[in-house]
């Protein structure tokens, strides 16, 4: 709902204006809060910056680390009390201690490592001690709270990848309060065994909490769910592959036979479809923590949408100098220039019957269009507007072309031949309610570097390899903030991925988590609990066989406190 509308509604209401730069709201501010947060989670840990406020750890190390410090610390505590034991009884009773001796043994070593017999069950609860104070802390599938965590936590029958999961919820909740206590912001966080349920499990409890997902809860997270809650099931795909199969949730997917999703899709996808109804994500947390792109943007809701090219040139200039800003900041931060520009718009579109050209008639064709789009939606959505009802019937189109020059001057009219070229092709009419500008496959240049210098450096066989946008594809949307998107293989992680495959079965699973968050400040220097102890370094060889963990950031909470 726009303000004016809302004020409409509710005289009262106070409204609060956000920074305004070269017409549009400014959120410089936010940006730099987001790159701040990053700087604390990547502190030991793999860290993929994912978007603004949003991010993924493999925590994998450290969670071994400490389930070996654990298993080690219990190791010598049993060893203590059994030559306490000893020490007490006579001569009388050693024979019998002797005897006992090897299961005695056995029985501590299940204890303290966490390890299962060949079925991976274990006879203990979590070997990693609960923390004294887990508020906001949670489990799925069980009672909401501190008691449910407690309860899981001392549940016999832990295998494998719960210690995992335990040991990364303990590593997650002291990275929430290192970025409350260092930044002050607070982050709400999903621990799981792959990024999609991490992204899941992270906005289930909000804000300022975190949710652990284990296995036993992933049925009755997932099969409830709208398909298009699912990575890359959201869009175009996910409708036609409902409509197509008659179905809506993530369960009903999952119970479409294998044999009739291939018909339906494809051998590969119809494999990936299938993995990914049962929560499997495959694909790793890529160490990342600087954007991969830099976009910056305006939508234009209403009346204010773009029809004609003046308008849009005007807005490219705009958002030329906000983007040659930033390239700016950025190169004297990270020493790095982009190679490649990209102009992203939002799209109505009108139909076959309509005039040529983008006249008066045209408009008033595609906004009577945009009217019957956004009505239909409220429809759809049980007769309730949405933050998204507006965009209803919207296209996006992604046209790339060579970066010359950083200057706001050449890239405004480098990226108005793009539009041009695409609206030539529009004989039926255009309306723009969303146009965005972003520069990405950056290539080292170091401050005061040549241009022949950079020439050579990008040539060379040390150089980074970028992913090249599509510079015709209509519809794919190019305009990343930052690179990544919400995901993990191994480990704990945040949701987005590929098409990659399922781990064989006996492979290690992984453990992810997510996390997000509200300003408050937190989070110390995280080297300090990742270096293995003495006893630890004896003890890995008893986890060595244990999953990786990997930990999502989705969504730091940025609000004031």
């Amino acid at each position: 709902m726009m303000a004016q509308a809302a004020k409409k509604l509710c005289p009262e209401l106070k409204v609060v204006q956000v920074p305004v730069a070269h017409g549009k709201a400014d959120i410089g501010i936010y940006r730099e809060a987001g790159a701040q947060v990053i700087s604390v989670l990547s502190n030991g840990v793999i860290c993929e910056r994912a978007s603004v406020d949003e991010a993924y750890l493999d925590v994998t190390a450290t969670a071994q680390q400490m389930l070996a410090t654990a298993a080690a610390a219990r190791h010598d505590n049993s060893m203590r009390q059994e030559h306490g034991q000893q020490q007490q009884q006579g001569q009388q009773g050693q024979l019998q201690q002797e005897e006992d001796e090897t299961g005695q043994m056995e029985r501590r070593s299940v204890a303290a490592d966490g390890r299962a017999d060949d079925e991976g069950g274990v006879s203990c609860g979590v070997v990693v001690p609960l923390p004294e104070s887990v508020e906001g802390w949670h489990v799925a599938g069980m009672d909401p709270g501190a008691d449910g965590v407690s309860a899981w936590w001392q549940q016999a029958g832990k295998t494998q990848d719960d210690q995992l999961l335990a040991a990364g919820a303990v590593i997650v909740a002291r990275l929430r309060a290192a970025v409350k206590q260092q930044l002050g912001f607070t982050c709400s966080a999903g621990i799981a065994h792959s990024k999609i349920l991490a992204k899941l499990g992270a906005g289930l409890n909000k804000p300022a909490q975190q949710t652990l997902v284990p296995a036993a809860a992933v049925a009755d997270l997932l099969n409830p769910l709208p398909i298009g809650k699912l990575r890359a099931l959201g869009g175009k795909f996910g409708e036609e592959l409902s409509t197509s199969l008659g179905i809506s949730t993530v369960g009903e997917l999952a119970a479409v036979p294998l044999n009739r999703l291939e018909a339906a899709v494809g051998e590969e996808t119809a494999a990936w479809l299938a993995r990914l109804a049962q929560g499997i994500d495959d694909l790793e947390v890529k160490p990342r923590t600087l954007p991969k792109s830099i976009s910056c943007g305006k939508t234009f809701r209403g009346n204010t949408a773009i029809t004609g090219l003046s308008a849009v040139h005007k807005w490219l200039q705009e958002l030329g100098k906000e983007l040659q800003e930033r390239i700016e900041a950025d190169r004297k931060d990270h020493q790095r220039l982009p190679g490649l520009l990209t102009v992203s718009i939002d799209t109505l579109q009108g139909g076959s019957g309509a005039a040529a050209g983008t006249g008066a008639a045209a408009a008033a064709m595609v906004a009577a269009a945009v009217g019957q789009n956004a009505a239909a939606a409220v429809a759809a959505n049980g007769g309730r507007h949405t933050a998204q009802t507006w965009r209803a019937g919207a296209v996006n189109v992604s046209r790339s072309c060579n970066l010359r020059r950083p200057v706001a001057e050449v890239m405004a009219e480098d990226a108005l031949k793009l539009v041009k070229k695409w609206a030539r092709d529009r004989a039926d009419g255009w309306k723009i309610i969303g146009m965005f500008l972003s520069a990405s496959n950056f290539v080292a240049a170091p401050t005061g570097a040549s241009t022949l210098e950079r020439f050579m450096a990008a040539a060379g066989p040390q150089q980074e390899q970028q992913e090249h946008l599509n510079p015709t594809g209509a519809g794919a949307s190019d305009r990343q903030v930052m690179g990544g998107s919400d995901a993990a293989a191994s480990g704990i992680a945040i949701g987005s991925g590929s098409f990659s495959s399922s781990p064989v079965s006996g492979s290690k699973r992984p453990a992810a988590a997510a996390i997000g968050g509200s300003k408050k400040r937190a989070y110390g220097d995280l080297r300090a609990f990742l270096a293995p102890s003495t006893a630890a370094a004896a003890a890995a060889a008893a986890t060595a066989a244990l999953g990786d963990v990997i930990v999502e950031v989705p969504k730091f909470e940025l609000q004031s406190t």
